[in-house]
């Protein structure tokens, strides 16, 4: 039971098996990553603010959206860019990251592009998603020593607290008892 990617090492290529050469695959990525995140501005839905921030635009709303912010994030890890990473975590943490409330410890799940806070409650999707970047850039960063100590404080601080607010909701409604 035993044979996935994760044991195994390898991961499948889809486009690989369906005949694309690695130069062409490669090509095509890079194209995609450029225009999402540095092409025309009626093209692009990444913006950069100032020197530290950036945003994922989501164009059908014009808003700025928690899972819009974590799949940017995840695709920066993919594509190795941790100045993006960087810029939309801050601004994910400076707009989005509600720290009163009934929801102080989230995000708010909608934001304006200038920062303004549309919605003070969470979505379930963009916080897992937030997680599941922060351990995925962590990994890539920290392990070469290159990962932003601002950015590992909040992540250690959002992970332990993300992972243990879930576990008590989870004690509380009867789905996970404590042993």
């Amino acid at each position: 039971m035993n044979s996935g990617a994760f044991y195994t090492g390898t991961y499948r290529n889809l486009f690989k098996e369906y005949g694309y050469s690695e130069t062409v695959i490669d090509a095509r990525i890079q194209e995609t990553w450029n225009t999402m995140f540095f092409g025309d501005e009626d093209e692009r839905i990444y913006f950069e603010v100032d020197d530290s921030l950036g945003y994922m635009l989501d164009t059908g709303n014009i808003d700025v959206r928690t899972e819009g912010m974590s799949y940017g994030m995840m695709m920066a890890v993919q594509m190795n860019n941790q100045d993006v990473f960087n810029r939309l975590w801050n601004w994910t943490m400076k707009y989005m990251f509600l720290t009163e409330g009934e929801n102080a410890g989230y995000f708010a799940w909608s934001c304006s592009p200038d920062g303004t806070k549309n919605s003070y409650g969470p979505a379930p999707d963009g916080e897992e998603y937030f997680a599941l970047a922060l351990f995925f850039a962590s990994h890539r960063w920290e392990m070469e020593k290159e990962f932003s100590t601002t950015v590992n404080k909040q992540e250690t601080y959002y992970i332990h607290v993300y992972i243990k607010e879930k576990m008590e909701l989870a004690t509380r409604c009867g789905i996970r008892k404590i042993s």
